[in-house]
């Protein structure tokens, strides 16, 4: 897609912020304070001295008042800070114990009052909970609350089904991996974004892919509507944790999660006791200064923090199936067995040694035999078990280089292979899911009205189906099957074999590797002048995706020709047959260029006004290799085009390669206005209008790899119904199934339609104690050109036959996604909060009624 003019110039912006600002830290980890100060008569105090000092480190933040009294501090990590207000003639003015949250802005206003600088009034008071300066709907999990409340499996993201317009919703990943996904004011999953010390940890359809160690987070921030242009890419729930740091005292935790199989039921088919269990999730943080005596001392500049979390799970497991018999694999059976070639039963029910197939010979061995009766089965799977082995590993590292910048790097891996079971143990398989995310940023500042952050993050995700046994390497090759296609998948392992009645042979039905990476670096220049906050960002997010699924071949067997599902086996007579092939390969890459402004006016001492704007530039989607084309309705081909109709490795491209499969519509300019007013000391109203776009999930792009190519498609060959036109010995040679040379197409509207959501608000909070208070929100939505999928091939009414009614009668389905669904939210949402005081109390409730069309 050729860039205007004006979109090549407004793209020089960060290119230029860039160059001339020192990097920082983005403001989605961290949180910021404002504040007045005055004297007793209520005049404004210009040139005041106010320090901010973080307690666990000794880090100083200093500034000074404005013409108009008013001072702002930004990029602070969330810790506990102590506040101190000096100025000749005034008392200086100290206020500690402040817990500060990510994502916040809190208001401290100071009054001072007439004596000496040397005299101190100290003031011991909590951060308040009431939100006076921006218009967002946000909440914060803070740590009391993720270390306090009970949560299975220790997974971070399982506290954000406890805010208001949040329903959870359960993920398909595996044990050990992040569990829950969730719907935020009537959105899809597949529209959060998740985020971990400012970078992107989430896969691309919404969903956290990190069980992160609780004892390593510090805390988590929910931002559900209404929230400032700094925020985008998709239009549901944004959702921030930020990791632990060390500091000048050294600190530590240790943990230990266990359950056991005295509190499971047992299988209602398995008369005997639950099966074996237990579970042990285990592990400890380390934290403080780094020192090296005589050498270096790290106090008050360079701290390090390091996390570990273990997974031990063992789990017997009641797997049940039917085997064949011992009279069945001496080919004797109980009823009599009809021969295919004359119609008449085989003597005496038992088949020739003649007529058994070499194929199923050496396939027969792989079923174990019977070891139980009586039951509907024939066969419990021995001492079989569930090992699972994962871990987790957190290393941070801050460090203070000038009372102007400030440094930081988080390393995480994650580990949390897949158990894939099966009751023929030798066919059961570990698939490796592992994870790495590694971030560095540094803070800035020019001087105490200019701040500049950056943040550089690189997440890489990888799956790898496992397809073969490691104790078969080869064995597709050894089983005797004549014309075994050389560009056959299943060089490796047994290909699934089912006979009806029985258990099916064969390893996992599809393999293939899954990587997912993201690069980012995001920066914001923040300065301040007079009642306005100006912030200015640019965010370059690379985004990679590497996949292939492989189908493999695959062979049934049921009762027609003998009369019996098992003994069609041994004579090696199938019903059908399908040649594995890849279901998807694909190879992309997509940039985006996401630039934004916002302004926070103090309008009046008791009014803040937001103004924003948000750009999304986002590049075409490429197929560096070539794996991927999509479907053009109108001239009915799939673009790019094939570059070769000729058999070729089933690893290789053949569209060709490099150019957009998928292109975007970018007019993405989000407006961002709202405002946030004290109506007293203890009331505050927010209200708000935004406009937010979206992307495509990965699923819909990923579907893109699996279009029709030669020898890159699943074939399906069918025996005669009453005579065996299919040999085990040569399974893939006979007739195709009906519709057998047409394919299916996927494709998608192109250039895509800019999905958009339009959100209002109207929140009233009020602050029952300073630890305590309410809220009650109305919240509602109108989104336009959100994704469907809708079938473009359907056949229409008539008579004639069914292909000849189709629209584009060369091809079968035709699934195609396009922009033309629309959905509207409204909600209520009331949440009451209770931090912990004295009394060690902490309250979370929340209630919201929702309806979405």
């Amino acid at each position: 897609m050729v860039l205007t003019h004006f979109a090549r110039r407004i793209l020089w912006v960060p290119c230029i912020l860039l160059w001339v600002t020192a990097p920082v830290w983005g403001q989605i980890d961290k949180c910021s304070v404002v504040g007045r100060v005055q004297d007793q008569s209520g005049g404004v105090v210009p040139g005041v001295r106010v320090e901010l000092k973080r307690v666990s480190t000794n880090e100083v933040f200093p500034v000074l008042t404005s013409s108009s009294g008013d001072y702002t501090i930004v990029s602070l990590v969330a810790d506990t800070y102590a506040l101190t207000v000096a100025q000749p003639g005034f008392k200086t003015y100290v206020r500690s114990g402040l817990v500060l949250e990510i994502g916040r802005t809190y208001r401290f206003d100071v009054t001072l009052t007439l004596g000496e600088s040397s005299e101190r009034i100290e003031v011991t008071a909590s951060a308040p909970l009431l939100r006076t300066e921006t218009p967002e709907q946000s909440n914060v999990i803070e740590n009391a609350k993720i270390l306090g409340l009970p949560n299975k499996g220790r997974d971070h993201m399982a506290f954000v089904g406890l805010l208001p317009g949040v329903a959870p919703v359960r993920n398909s990943y595996g044990e050990g991996t992040a569990g829950l996904g969730f719907n935020v004011n009537g959105q899809r999953k597949v529209d959060n974004l998740i985020w971990m010390d400012g970078g992107i940890i989430g896969d691309s359809n919404g969903s956290s892919t990190i069980y992160a160690n609780l004892d390593a987070i510090q805390e988590v921030e929910v931002k559900t509507s209404l929230y400032d242009a700094e925020f985008g890419l998709r239009p549901g729930g944004q959702v921030s944790a930020v990791t632990k740091s060390g500091t000048n005292q050294f600190h530590g935790t240790t943990f230990e999660f266990h359950r056991r199989n005295d509190f499971e039921a047992r299988n209602f088919f398995d008369p005997g006791e639950p099966p074996f269990y237990r579970r042990n999730i285990f592990g400890g943080t380390l934290g403080g200064p780094i020192l090296l005596p005589k050498v270096f001392d790290g106090r008050d500049k360079m701290w390090f923090f390091y996390g570990y979390s273990g997974e031990r799970r063992q789990r017997g497991i009641s797997l049940t199936g039917v085997m064949p018999t011992l009279d069945q694999r001496q080919a004797r059976f109980a009823k009599p067995i009809l021969d295919p070639l004359t119609g008449a039963p085989f003597p005496n029910n038992t088949i020739p040694s003649s007529r058994i197939n070499p194929v199923a010979q050496k396939l027969l061995p792989f079923w174990p035999e019977p070891n139980t009766t009586g039951q509907a089965y024939n066969y419990v799977s021995p001492n079989s078990s569930e090992d699972f082995s994962g871990s987790q590993h957190i290393a941070k590292i801050d460090w203070r280089t000038s009372n102007r910048d400030r440094w930081s790097a988080r390393f995480l891996y994650n580990s949390a292979p897949f158990i894939i079971n099966n009751v023929i143990q030798r066919f059961a398989t570990t698939e490796p899911y592992t994870t790495w995310s590694q971030t560095i940023s540094n803070t800035h500042t020019f001087r105490s009205t200019v701040v500049n952050d950056v943040t550089a993050h690189y997440y890489y995700l990888h799956y790898q189906t496992v397809g073969a046994a490691g104790d078969l390497p080869g064995f597709g090759k050894t089983l005797g099957f004549s014309n075994w296609p050389s560009t056959t998948t299943d060089q490796d392992g047994i290909p699934t074999t089912s006979v009806l009645g029985y258990t099916a042979l064969g390893h996992r039905s599809q393999f293939g590797p899954a990587d997912e990476t993201f690069q980012e670096i995001r920066d914001n220049l923040s300065f301040y002048r007079g009642k306005h906050s100006l912030k200015i960002g640019y965010h370059l997010r690379k985004r990679a995706e590497f996949g292939a699924i492989v189908n493999r071949s695959s062979l049934s067997f049921d009762t027609r020709y003998t009369g019996d599902p098992f003994a069609n086996f041994l004579i090696g007579a199938p019903s059908s047959s399908n040649l594995g092939a890849e279901s998807y390969r694909l190879n992309y890459h997509a940039w985006s260029h996401n630039l934004y402004i916002q302004d926070s006016w103090k309008a009046l001492p008791n009014l803040t006004i937001s103004l924003g704007l948000r750009y999304e530039y986002r590049r075409p989607w490429f197929d560096k290799r070539g794996f991927s084309s999509n479907f053009d309705p109108v001239r009915a081909v799939l673009d790019p085009p094939l570059l070769t109709t000729t058999v070729q490795p089933w690893q290789t491209g053949r569209f060709v390669a490099n150019v957009p499969v998928l292109e975007y519509v970018n007019t993405n300019f989000q407006p961002r206005v709202g405002l946030a007013y004290r109506l007293s000391d203890k009331l505050v109203v927010r209200s708000g209008f935004s406009i937010f776009t979206n992307e495509p999930q990965g699923g819909i792009v990923e579907s893109l790899g699996s279009q029709p190519r030669p020898n890159a498609a699943t074939r399906t060959f069918l025996s005669d119904p009453s005579t065996p036109t299919l040999s085990l010995s040569d399974p893939f040679n006979g007739p195709l199934a009906s519709g057998g040379t047409l394919f299916n197409l996927r494709g998608i509207e192109n250039p895509l339609p800019v999905p958009r959501m339009f959100s209002w608000g109207l929140t009233l909070q009020y602050e029952l104690t300073r630890k305590t208070v309410v809220e009650a929100a109305y919240i509602g939505s109108n989104s336009v050109h959100q994704f469907g999928l809708v079938g473009y091939n359907d056949a229409g009414p008539g008579t004639a036959p069914r292909q000849d009614r189709r629209p584009y009668p060369q091809y079968q389905n035709i699934n195609f996604v396009t922009g033309d669904n629309r959905n509207n939210v409204q909600s209520l949402q009331t949440r009451i909060e209770h931090r912990p005081g004295v009394e060690g109390l902490t309250l979370l409730l929340s209630y919201t009624w929702l309806k979405s069309i």
